[in-house]
């Protein structure tokens, strides 16, 4: 049961409007395409995600602030005795690691997406430590392009391969109860209650409404731009 879906983040939204009403610096394009590749990775896992028991929980961007950080979770789900979270990627390419570091097959080094999953994990054992929950977590990044490749990848990271999504999901309904209560519910209500919905990280561009194209007047994005705009 998705308690709460995913949406485009406004950051995305707006630079689709403004993609197509001006032109956006180098730096900005390259955001905008990174975005927009990642909400469509994330489509493609949510195609997974309903595959699971109806009444399994799941939860899709969430945003927390805990101890003065900030944490994203892609995709969330409650079962019975676990939660699990996905971090989502939708690199294609080869990559290769070295040690603890991650590089494209080009040289260009990447943010370890392990560190990143691990810190997540750990501040929310944190946060439902605080709510006085203890509930075990698994934690994973999902690659979901099959035309992803890890070189030199160790057997024991939490890493779940395009080839083997299938066959996880099947792993994870078998292994785990299946019926959920009123109990993971309430978790569920609480945690999207601590949900914030604007992001520190979002990036808007600079413009002037000079740099847009005029055109048919359309809604922009509310809280953003707080206007209307010309397409």
């Amino acid at each position: 049961m998705i308690l709460k879906p995913r949406y485009e983040s406004l950051e995305l939204e707006l630079l689709k409007y403004l993609h197509k009403r001006m032109n956006l610096s180098e730096k900005d394009h390259l955001n905008y395409l990174n975005l927009n590749k990642g909400f469509i990775g994330e489509q493609h896992f949510d195609e997974w995600l309903h595959h699971l028991p109806d009444n399994w929980l799941i939860l899709n961007d969430l945003l927390f602030e805990f101890s003065h950080s900030h944490f994203q979770i892609d995709s969330m789900v409650i079962s019975n005795s676990t939660i699990y979270i996905f971090e989502v990627k939708n690199y294609d390419g080869d990559y290769y690691m070295e040690d603890d570091r991650w590089f494209s097959t080009s040289g260009a080094e990447l943010k370890n997406p392990i560190f990143q999953l691990r810190r997540t994990e750990t501040l929310l054992r944190k946060l439902l430590h605080d709510l006085q929950l203890n509930i075990p977590i698994k934690a994973h990044v999902i690659f979901i392009n099959p035309e992803f490749h890890l070189y030199h990848a160790p057997r024991n990271q939490p890493i779940i391969y395009p080839t083997q999504i299938q066959r996880f999901f099947s792993r994870m309904m078998t292994t785990a109860a299946s019926n959920t209560s009123s109990r993971h519910t309430q978790l569920a209500k609480k945690l999207i209650s601590l949900h914030i919905e604007e992001s520190p990280y979002t990036r808007i561009p600079e413009y002037t409404f000079e740099q847009l194209k005029k055109g048919i007047f359309v809604r922009s994005v509310v809280g953003l731009l707080g206007t209307f705009i010309k397409s």
